[in-house]
């Protein structure tokens, strides 16, 4: 690990590991949650498989907000994501 990244930035590699885990787990639990939350407001009607492109245009709408992360400089925003902007 770089030097300045030690010093300037106080990053450690158990911290940047950990930090990593914790962006793809909460990334993993977001995607399975948001997904049954979706389709069930999407089908407490009954079954419209048309209806399931509106859950996926909003999936990739917030996978589009990748684009956004390098503007963040704290994890709390990153792992709101378009809540917090």
């Amino acid at each position: 690990m770089p030097l300045y990244l030690i010093h300037e930035l106080h990053i450690d590699i158990t911290g940047t590991g950990t930090r990593t885990a914790l962006c793809y787990l909460s990334a993993a639990l977001g995607a399975v949650v948001i997904g049954r939350v979706l389709e069930h407001i999407t089908f407490r009607n009954g079954i419209h498989p048309p209806y399931r492109r509106f859950i996926v245009a909003i999936c990739l709408a917030g996978a589009a907000t990748i684009g956004f992360l390098p503007h963040f400089h704290t994890m709390t925003p990153i792992l709101l994501g378009p809540v917090s902007t």
